[in-house]
């Protein structure tokens, strides 16, 4: 089966080879909010510290159970909102991946309805080791005439059967969110797809990490497929925007067609959170 790889930025896939005990690690900040509001007072605020070693962030919020359902979703959504603000003044909002309330869902404290420890918001930190390990060797793959091709002249050359990666079509870890700006890479794929009326093509879905499962848990529905999520997804999305369904197809393969089989760092992990666009008709 033939790739082809397309980033809006760059045409570039950087592969590491790097010894396999290197590992991202996970840390968490979580901030608390008084009763029914999304503002954060001064001891909290000062808890929200992200140094030079963060690679990404990703923030969620949460309520205590003393409102309604809606209520306490756009109350999540303000207070994770809120803690979203504070890291980009802080200069650091190209590593923000997502900032979504979530209600009472996966709210961990639950002794009373008005627990405090349930009007918080959670910041997921990925950061680099600790211990720097050395790379043995960097490798970059420039496509032909990289310089000068767009998404549709991408699509121009595919044959039938070839897969197109489109690496900045990746989603948030562990749902089926698209990251921010992914939004221009879809909305290119749309505008080949209505000036091809005769292009079909197949979207299939993947996922990073998972040794254990067949596929990903949805953190959203709390189903275990997340790979056939994000290809429905990108599907559903593209039939909103006009592409007859009958022109697509999705499906989704779990992890079992990584880029990269064991993710070493976060990049690696986005390669491998992502879907595919394959050519089944022109």
């Amino acid at each position: 089966m033939k790739y082809k790889f397309y980033s809006i930025n760059k045409l570039l896939l950087f592969i590491f080879f790097m010894p396999l005990f290197a590992h991202s690690q996970i840390d968490s900040i979580s901030v608390f909010f008084e009763k029914d509001q999304f503002v954060l007072v001064n001891s909290q605020l000062q808890k929200i510290i992200i140094d030079s070693m963060v690679e990404s962030i990703v923030i969620k919020g949460y309520t205590d159970e003393t409102g309604s359902v809606d209520h306490n979703q756009l109350l999540s959504a303000n207070r994770a909102k809120t803690v979203e603000k504070i890291i980009i003044q802080k200069g650091k909002e190209k590593l923000i991946l997502s900032a979504r309330g979530y209600g009472l869902i996966k709210s961990v404290a639950r002794e009373s309805k008005d627990n405090p420890k349930n009007r918080r918001v959670d910041i997921l930190i990925t950061k680099t080791p600790k211990e720097e390990t050395p790379i043995v060797e960097e490798k970059m793959i420039i496509p032909e005439d990289s310089s000068s091709q767009t998404l549709e002249q991408e699509f121009e050359e595919m044959e039938v059967g070839e897969k197109l990666v489109l690496q900045n079509l990746s989603f948030v870890p562990g749902q089926h969110l698209l990251l921010r700006g992914a939004q221009a890479t879809l909305d290119s794929l749309t505008t080949i797809l209505k000036s091809n009326p005769k292009l079909k093509i197949a979207i299939e879905g993947h996922i990073c990490c998972e040794r254990q499962f067949a596929d990903g848990f949805d953190q959203m529905t709390g189903k275990r497929n997340l790979s056939v999520a994000r290809a429905e997804y990108i599907y559903n999305e593209l039939i909103k925007n006009g592409i007859p369904q009958e022109r697509l197809t999705y499906e989704g393969f779990g992890r079992r067609q990584p880029i990269f089989p064991n993710e070493i760092n976060e990049r690696q992990k986005q390669a491998n959170r992502r879907v595919e666009i394959r050519i089944l008709e022109r």
